[in-house]
């Protein structure tokens, strides 16, 4: 099993919401706190969505996984 190094300050990080919807005082505190300790944070396209009680449809959901892995 490899173990990926622990972050460090410079480091990117992706907030994302692969199922239900996320409240915006909640990503935006946590962008906050990430930010704090020096990491560059992205927000992929959907985690503030709504679609139902779903952040995104599947395939949005699916699209933001997949491009956070892929970067």
């Amino acid at each position: 099993m490899t173990i990926p190094d622990k972050l460090k300050a410079g480091d990117q990080v992706v907030l994302l919401s692969p199922s239900g919807k996320i409240p915006s005082e909640l990503l935006d505190g946590a962008e906050q706190r990430l930010r704090s300790w020096g990491l560059n944070v992205i927000r992929s396209p959907h985690c503030a969505g709504s679609y139902g009680q779903f952040s995104g449809s599947v395939q949005e959901r699916l699209s933001d996984i997949r491009a956070a892995l892929s970067d």
